[in-house]
């Protein structure tokens, strides 16, 4: 048993190898926090990654402090009770809800969003109040890493392109331009 593995995407040479890792994060599914690294240059490797189920994402070249600060990110998840901290199941808004099968995921209208450890720390602190700007302030310190007002933009940005591949129509993350974000009630 593994508390985290580290997975390159490409695990070797020849075609058989170009994504020999993505297969094998499919055969762990989620039994250990397994961030995935790789440096190949397409864009949809992040998704794909997240939709079977791995932790995080990194892409090369790889920032050292960044994969300190996801492997802590990773055994502290693993540690967590699923519940602990959480918004519970009554408070959250019309057409969201908690995965049953898989910890900390969300569904939305039944169907999985497939997000970021990170986009979902982002997510949850706007479902906690929702209707009411959650500061930039207060967002930057989900992130653990890489904290900025355009790293908080960016996962915001991925959040709700997550949420759009499951519906199409989804408008429910929004921002106050200069202070920060919110889950809208309309």
């Amino acid at each position: 048993k593994f508390d985290v593995v580290i997975m390159d995407v490409e695990l070797g040479k020849g075609a058989k190898n170009r994504y020999a890792g993505l297969s094998l994060l499919s055969d762990v599914r989620g039994n250990w926090a397994t961030i995935v690294v790789s440096g190949m240059p397409e864009d949809n490797l992040r998704g794909l990654s997240v939709a079977l189920h791995a932790y995080d994402f990194i892409g090369k070249p790889v920032d050292e402090l960044d994969v300190i600060n996801k492997i802590e990110r990773a055994l502290e998840w693993l540690r967590a009770d699923p519940n602990k901290g959480l918004v519970s199941d009554q408070a959250l808004p019309a057409g969201l809800e908690f995965d049953s099968v898989r910890k900390n995921k969300l569904l939305w209208q039944g169907k999985p969003v497939q997000l970021s450890i990170t986009q979902l720390n982002l997510v949850l602190c706007l479902i906690e109040h929702p209707g009411q700007v959650v500061d930039q302030a207060q967002l930057i310190k989900n992130l653990k890493s890489g904290g900025s007002s355009k790293a908080v933009a960016t996962q915001m940005s991925g959040a709700r392109a997550a949420f759009r591949d499951v519906d199409p129509t989804f408008n429910k993350i929004d921002n106050e331009p200069g202070r920060g974000y919110f889950w809208k009630t309309t």
